[in-house]
């Protein structure tokens, strides 16, 4: 049927006239905004009315979002925060935090408006429902590393209502941290859910007020005796995520330890991962525009590139969606989060890599 329509609508891409019956229409993975719902002062919760196209989703995985911004392309992703269904459902829905350098972040919480199609990745992503090894689990999140575990609490929930039984085979323990009550995202919906479900329960901490601070070993043990038992799912700050791998391990239970990053775990200017030392330079060929970038110590590839103006495709900016993944055409780089090297004929990530010397990437 696609070769029919390729052959009627050459020179032109069938999506091309799909689009003039609506954006949903295309074959391409595409997305309506249809409401932004304000969280906290700084984060909102944005629902997409999705096509056809949509391939259905995991509990806990991600999307790429491609948004026009000035008539430039940006990419970045963001957890599902909607239910996962059997089957292709036309609406999802991602939250989104603003940080205080973030373009794309603060434009899609303060200034979209309904109405606005994206561009939209597959989901992808592991940090999910079905790499768990048991129905027991206990969420620890930070800040808005809350969002894929709202999408699985949201889909188990779903489920449990489906299944018209009166127990359910879950039992979770879900922990969130922000620092006050008003900056900590889908708050009310998170007690409100462990309310209404016997199998699931909700403590909040805020570490600024109430005298509950930053969880430690002792605060693990009161909240949740039988952590060492269960799968836990961490997201949020590196500190948060540190702790729960250490604590587990330290328990002979690393196999349960599921971890995601909001931020990515970068070394500092000198440190032995990071591939120049302090106060280093290198120059960094672009081969696709034939720029020539001086690049700094502890900067990635990526934001070498956009220090000067370029936009090359990228999508988390953590080493975790693979959008930005380029061929290395000369020269090694470094791996930030963990130490690895690259020579000249591999391929690498340029957000998370910085060069050693100076290279030339395929982008």
């Amino acid at each position: 049927m696609n070769g029919l329509l390729e052959r009627l609508t050459y020179p032109l891409d069938p999506d091309a006239f799909r689009l003039l019956l609506g954006p949903l229409r295309t074959q391409r993975l595409q997305g309506v905004i249809e409401s932004v719902t304000p969280l906290t002062p700084t984060s909102a919760e944005l629902v997409l009315r999705v096509g056809r196209s949509w391939p259905g989703h995991l509990a806990g995985q991600f999307v790429t979002i491609g948004v026009d911004i000035n008539g430039v392309r940006h990419t970045r992703c963001y957890s599902l925060t909607s239910a996962a269904a059997a089957s292709s459902a036309d609406r999802i829905s991602i939250a989104v935090q603003a940080k205080p350098d973030g373009f794309v972040s603060k434009h899609l919480v303060h200034r979209t408006l309904p109405g606005t199609t994206v561009q939209l990745g597959a989901p992808d992503g592991e940090f999910t429902l079905e790499s768990a090894a048991s129905r027991r689990i206990l969420f620890l999140t930070g800040g808005s590393g809350v969002t894929p575990a709202v999408g699985m609490l949201r889909t188990l929930a779903t489920m449990n209502a489906a299944s018209r039984v009166s127990s359910s085979p879950w039992d979770v323990v879900a922990v969130h941290h922000a620092p006050t009550r008003d900056q900590a995202m889908f708050a009310d919906e998170l007690e409100a859910l462990g309310r209404q479900h016997p199998w699931l329960t909700v403590a909040l901490r805020t570490t600024r007020e109430s005298g509950h601070g930053h969880l430690d070993a002792d605060v693990l043990g009161e909240v949740c005796p039988d952590w060492a038992d269960r799968d836990v799912f961490a997201c949020g700050p590196s500190g948060l995520i540190d702790f729960a791998s250490n604590r587990w391990t330290e328990a002979g239970a690393a196999h349960r330890v599921h971890v995601e990053h909001f931020a990515p775990p970068i070394a500092g200017p000198g440190s032995s991962q990071t591939g120049l030392n302090e106060g280093a330079q290198a120059q960094v060929t672009f081969s696709a525009s034939q720029h020539q970038v001086t690049a700094e110590a502890g900067s990635s590839l990526l934001e070498t590139a956009e220090s000067t103006g370029l936009l090359p495709q990228s999508g988390c900016r953590m080493g975790i969606c693979r959008t930005c993944t380029v061929p290395l055409v000369q020269g090694t780089v470094v791996d930030m989060r963990n130490g690895r090297r690259s020579d000249a004929g591999s391929h690498v990530q340029i957000c998370v890599s910085a060069p050693v010397g100076d290279v030339t990437i395929g982008a």
